[in-house]
């Protein structure tokens, strides 16, 4: 593990006792100062520990504190996995009142940011089991790459990564490698990778796909989203990034919460199409969701697929007005496109949701974190 440097602010709560955790943990600790329950104060004391790799703030997380609103007033990137984690584990200590935990973090500039409830129980689990080993995961040693790979990398083929002007063609449809959407089967992995795969998630959908996955690899994000902020903006919150590549040679990028490391990680794949780009939730495998695109080359059915069909499969009942045009779907709704508005029907209704781009961007966020 990395040796950081951590400073800790005291809010409320055990500080003394974090500060101790940490540096017993083999990281050089300064602190902790104290700062009151203010967003301008957290900030402040933030802002105030120069050289720092990581700030560790303890209270100011309950239903009331000011933390979160510090990391907004310093207009942190949130690492959404964190919040989770540290809700499931300080539920252990806090039982119900485990719902009103606002612990957090984000990156601030290059420093990581960690909140910390301030009951002393809650406190220590925290540190313990969520950001002690979150940290070297965040701050990977230089020049590390993980890689799960299904087949071997080519080792005659340089594996050059696709222009930015060019949509990758795969040499057959991808969506015969289906996402378990009934229309063909996924391929199994092999046996002696059966006991090893889950049976959900990102990882399973990576083995049915038979698919690398490189960590580290940047994608180029496709034209019609890379200047798009509210999307562009929630895929720079992933607390890791990857490439995936399919045995057709098409590319996706990967956007991990809160990395690509857990089966249990919340991933996106994202990679070319029309109308905007094709976007697949791996971790509801084998549940499909995500957009889709035309002329078929998806994971995901096409956007030219029978709405009737795709709506009664998602939620067992049709729309009373089956026209328009696929653009995305979950197991238990879908979005049809109709010229420039984008329609979500969950079985009861038809609503309009608004225009492509803003869908998108709703959707992305809602994947990001469910």
């Amino acid at each position: 593990m990395s040796v950081l440097s951590v400073h800790v602010v005291v809010v409320g709560g055990p500080g003394e006792d974090v500060a101790e955790q940490l540096a017993v943990a083999g990281h050089t600790v300064t602190g902790p100062t104290p700062a009151a329950d203010d967003t301008l104060a957290i900030a402040g004391a933030v802002r105030g520990a120069p050289g720092a790799d990581v700030v560790v703030v303890v209270g100011g997380c309950g239903p009331r504190g000011a933390f979160p609103e510090a990391l907004d007033h310093l207009e942190g990137r949130r690492v959404p996995g964190y919040g989770e984690r540290a809700r499931s584990v300080a539920t252990e200590a806090l039982d119900i009142a485990a719902m009103g935990v606002r612990a957090e973090a984000a990156f601030v500039d290059d420093v990581l940011v960690f909140g910390v409830p301030n009951h002393a129980e809650a406190a220590h689990e925290v540190v313990a089991r969520v950001l002690l080993p979150g940290i070297p995961v965040l701050f990977p040693v230089d020049g590390a790459e993980d890689v799960f790979p299904a087949t071997p990398e080519p080792t005659d083929t340089p594996d050059a990564p696709a222009p930015r002007d060019a949509r990758p063609t795969p040499a057959t449809p991808t969506r015969s490698l289906s996402l378990g959407l009934g229309d063909a089967a996924p391929s199994a992995p092999a046996p002696e990778e059966a006991a090893e795969v889950p049976s959900r998630g990102w990882l399973a959908a990576v083995s049915a796909l038979r698919a690398e996955v490189h960590l580290g690899r940047r994608e180029d994000l496709p034209e019609p989203i890379e200047n798009l902020a509210p999307v562009v903006n929630v895929l720079h919150t992933a607390g890791e990034i990857g490439t995936m590549r399919l045995p057709s040679g098409r590319r996706y990028g990967l956007y991990g919460w809160p990395d690509l490391r857990r089966p249990g990680s919340k991933v996106v794949a994202v990679s070319w199409g029309e109308p905007l780009a094709e976007m697949v939730v791996l971790h509801r495998h084998p549940h499909p969701v995500g957009t889709t695109i035309d002329e078929g080359l998806g994971l995901l059915p096409p956007s030219d697929s029978d709405v009737e069909d795709a709506a009664v499969r998602a939620t067992g009942r049709a729309p009373p007005d089956c026209s328009g045009r696929l653009f995305a779907l979950e197991s238990d709704a879908i979005w049809i496109l109709r010229e420039r508005r984008v329609f979500k029907w969950d079985g009861q209704r038809l609503r309009d949701d608004g225009s492509p781009k803003q869908v998108l961007a709703s959707l992305t966020l809602r994947w990001s974190n469910h």
